[in-house]
């Protein structure tokens, strides 16, 4: 007849040694820990790149809307706008989506493009026609009154998320009166600059 094994019982020194407690604590928290810590800094570097394109979107229309003469041109305003490389860095231009326009409200109380510049990726593009109805503010519908308008999207895409939810799309706009002048006249930004004489 075959004798079962004794169950094992651990010596009384053996039962209360606890040296590997901690190790084996630590080794369970540290995935959570390190999830933590790394999500932390994707949204941190997150809400940086959201900060330098709110930046960028007051810069260019502050740029433009400072004009010391009466007039500007398209290659003025897309130098002006080319300082977004400089102001987003170290985040890349090329994902952002970029544009500034004049923009005003005629006798019939709607508010149209006058003339309008962009930059997609670095490279020109995505300006607005002029004509183009755009919505201002109720506070800011007021007729012959003239604003800058700027316009910037940005593409953020970190590296991992670690399960954190992470805005893809970040965006602001800024509207600003010019400075200097009632308004500032681009005509070469575009074809044919709007003017409200052709306002339906």
């Amino acid at each position: 007849m075959k004798r079962r094994p004794r169950p094992f019982r651990p010596s009384g020194r053996l039962r209360h040694d606890t040296s590997g407690v901690v190790a084996l604590e630590f080794a369970l928290i540290l995935p959570a820990m390190l999830i933590l810590y790394l999500g932390g800094i994707v949204i941190l570097n997150a809400i940086a790149c959201n900060r330098k394109v709110t930046i960028t979107a007051r810069a260019v229309a502050d740029l433009v809307s400072q004009s010391t003469v009466s007039s500007t041109t398209a290659a003025e305003v897309d130098s002006e706008l080319s300082t977004a490389s400089v102001i987003l860095a170290p985040y890349s231009v090329t994902n952002a989506t970029i544009r500034i326009s004049e923009v005003t409200t005629c006798p019939n109380l709607k508010s149209y493009v006058i003339w309008s510049r962009g930059l997609v990726g670095g490279a020109s593009g995505a300006a607005l026609t002029p004509g183009t109805t755009v919505t201002l503010p109720s506070s800011m519908t007021v007729q012959g009154v003239y604003f800058i308008f700027s316009e910037i999207s940005y593409n953020y895409s970190p590296a991992a998320s670690f399960g954190f939810a992470v805005p893809n799309l970040l965006g602001d706009n800024v509207y600003m009166v010019p400075r200097n002048f009632t308004n500032i006249p681009c005509a070469d930004c575009n074809a044919i600059p709007f003017d409200c004489s052709k306002a339906q």
